[in-house]
């Protein structure tokens, strides 16, 4: 330990600190990416647990449809399915501007006043 601050105090440029500061900082990102990432791992584990559970659920709960109800979603699937497939216009119409001179980007529009 007294060698390092041996070396702090003797540092006139501050070069040993500016060193010692940037492989702190860069440890520190590396354990933040280490933790985030062990986070994410155990919580995609959960979330793939869970989905596969309420999968099994929702496969159960789909039995207690009844007819009317799944005749009346496939009537309204097929409906949709219908009304994208319309022909659109393809007319594209462009109209000349009668003037040449648009002030938008006048030098003298942008430019303040000098006042007298």
């Amino acid at each position: 330990m007294t060698g390092l601050l041996h070396i702090f105090t003797n540092d006139t440029t501050g070069m040993m600190f500016a060193i010692v500061s940037m492989l702190f900082i860069i440890f520190g990102f590396m354990l933040l990416y280490a933790t985030f990432k062990i986070i994410r791992h155990i919580a995609d584990g959960y979330s793939q647990e869970r989905a596969a559970k309420n999968a099994f659920r929702g496969l159960r709960s789909e039995a207690h449809l009844s007819g009317e109800v799944l005749a009346a979603i496939s009537a309204t699937i097929h409906q949709m399915n219908e009304n994208q497939h319309d022909i659109e216009s393809t007319i594209l119409t462009i109209q000349q501007v009668k003037r040449n001179y648009s002030p938008w980007n006048a030098k003298s529009q942008m430019l303040l006043k000098m006042p007298r």
